[in-house]
């Protein structure tokens, strides 16, 4: 299973791991930015899902995590503060089979 996480700790960390690689990217510099780009063979489009996991934020409980939630689009928006914690966003996908 691929994963990736991110986390706080005096400044913003992130770790990602994949199997198998398709289009290794490398570090380039983009108009002031790092990019890292690369793929990774698994997870299959409309039969596989990817499973993210928060870490709450300290002294917050899910549901007033919940009202913090909003619709952008399509898309799920929140703000959550970085806290001192290297797994505190987690993505995962499955392998290729």
């Amino acid at each position: 299973m691929g994963s990736g996480e991110v986390g706080g700790g005096g400044s913003v960390r992130w770790n990602f791991k994949a199997k198998n690689l398709k289009n290794p990217g490398s570090r380039r510099r983009q108009q002031g930015w790092y990019v890292l780009p690369g793929a990774d063979e698994g997870g299959t489009i409309g039969k596989e899902s990817f499973t993210i996991k928060i870490r709450l934020p300290k002294g917050q409980t899910l549901a007033e995590f919940k009202k913090k939630l909003r619709k952008s689009g399509n898309k799920v928006k929140f703000d959550l503060p970085i806290e001192n914690s290297g797994r505190q966003i987690q993505i995962h996908w499955p392998d290729k089979p």
